[in-house]
Parts: structure tokens; C-alpha cells; sequence
């Protein structure tokens, strides 16, 4: 695996046999997370998966958020279609470093293009630019999506090597699905603003929702990164501070 962090994660809690959680609260400056092998994003079976057919954008694994803070993160290696390195099952042969082939073609300038296209529309307060042959974003976390939806950052742009760098107190979580059906799941997310109340939908028959901050139902308190299950319908609950959830659910 090429994964790496200096992060402090709590030790993850596993529900059920079919999802997991684990979260780094009160970051450091300086904390980071990185991988610099495409095919280690989870739940992508060691391959690229792309977004579009132009095979400059990939989807990563819906598996970790940004909840609290802020951070930069930096895409390095882009790989494009002028490299020539994905053979007929989507795997990668090996990645061919030659920046003159790729500026003379204009590749890596659509890389950028397509990716903030795609990041103009999904994170509107994210800031995307380049450093010589890097794409570098810088987003700060913000409580506005009131209705379901997916995870800021799904799709990023087709690079080996990316890492995410976080401002001191931030909130970085992550969470699997373990029951070996990954595909099989929804994953979305939604805020709810200080002061306000939300209901919470149950979908499907495995529905896992956490809260960035505890949060009432009619008047018990449900755990900030505790998973609930919901079995028998939809909840109401009240956030007196601005709050994540995120709902995982199938079938």
C-alpha cells in the first residue's frame, strides 16, 4: 500500500460487518494524508476508475471527508491518455514520465480544464491552480448543502500521487464499506446549520448515518462519530452547532 499519514486517528469502529469509522479530530498544521499509487484508492479494486470517457478525471472512493477546517491538496503525476500506460483491464503497466510529450500536446492543460469544470459545480468556494506541473486545490469547509448529496471531492484529477494537508483543528474522517460489496453502496452527505433542525431519511434496508457533532432527538443526544442505524424509519434532529452528516446505505 502506498498510503501514508501523520494524522491521529481514533481507533476505528467496525458495525455490523459492513462499515467502519475513523476519525482524526483537532488536527495539527502540518497533518497530512497521502497516496502516491493510483490504484491504492479504496474500493476501486486496485483500478482506475474513470469519471468520463476522456480519462482525465477519476472517481476516488468516497471513503474520507474533510468535516471541520481547512486544507490544500496536491495532485502530482497526472496521468493522461498521451501516457499510454493503461492496458485493456484498466490496471496501470507503469507510469511514463516524459513532461515534454505531455506540454507539447496540451494534455495536462485539459487535465486542468476538465478538472475545474467539474470542481466550479461540485465545490464552488474550492480554488483549483497549477504549480509547474501540479494542480493544487485549497478549500475551506462550509455548511451550506442542505440537501443530500456527494462527497465534496468524489472526483479528482487521473494522478499517482495525491496528498491532503489540513489547517490546525481540522476534522478528517474516514469510513469503509467492509462487507466486500462496496459498488453496492450510496454515500452521501448533508450539513445542518447551527440552530436548525433536519430529518434524516432512512434509505434501504443497511442505513449507517454519523454526525460531525452531537446532535438531539427528541431530546436524547446522539454522539458526534458514532454510527446509528436506522431501522424502523426516518428521524428529526437538532444541531446547536454547524454539523456533517453523512449517510451510507444499500438495498
Amino acid at each position: 500500500m502506498s498510503l501514508a499519514s501523520n494524522m491521529s486517528f481514533t481507533p476505528m469502529i467496525n458495525i455490523d460487518g459492513k462499515v467502519t469509522l475513523s476519525v482524526a479530530l483537532d488536527c495539527d498544521e502540518g497533518d497530512y494524508f497521502e497516496r502516491s499509487d493510483v490504484r491504492d484508492i479504496a474500493h476501486n479494486a486496485g483500478k482506475i476508475v474513470y469519471y468520463s470517457e476522456e480519462k482525465n478525471l477519476i472517481r476516488n472512493g468516497e471513503n474520507h471527508m474533510l468535516m471541520e477546517g481547512s486544507c490544500r491538496i496536491t495532485f502530482q503525476d497526472i496521468i493522461n491518455e498521451y501516457q499510454d500506460i493503461i492496458n485493456d483491464s484498466g490496471d496501470v503497466d507503469q507510469v511514463v514520465s516524459d513532461q515534454d510529450i505531455i506540454n507539447e500536446s496540451g494534455a495536462f492543460d485539459q487535465v486542468v480544464s476538465d478538472y475545474q469544470d467539474w470542481l466550479a459545480v461540485d465545490t464552488p468556494n474550492a480554488t483549483a491552480y497549477t504549480v509547474n506541473q501540479d494542480i493544487l486545490v485549497e478549500y475551506e469547509v462550509s455548511y451550506d448543502q442542505l440537501h443530500w448529496s456527494t462527497l465534496k471531492g468524489s472526483i479528482s484529477p487521473a494522478s499517482d500521487k495525491a496528498r491532503i494537508d489540513v489547517s490546525a483543528g481540522s476534522a478528517f474522517a474516514c469510513f469503509m464499506r467492509v462487507d466486500d460489496e462496496p459498488e453496492a453502496w450510496t454515500v452521501r452527505f448533508k450539513d445542518i446549520p447551527a440552530g436548525t433542525e433536519s430529518v434524516i431519511d432512512k434509505q434501504g434496508n443497511s442505513c449507517y448515518v454519523f454526525f460531525s457533532q452531537d446532535v438531539t432527538k427528541d431530546g436524547v443526544t446522539l454522539e458526534a462519530y458514532h454510527y446509528y442505524k436506522l431501522s424502523s424509519g426516518d428521524i428529526t434532529v437538532v444541531a446547536e452547532s454547524d454539523t456533517k452528516v453523512i449517510r451510507l446505505y444499500r438495498d
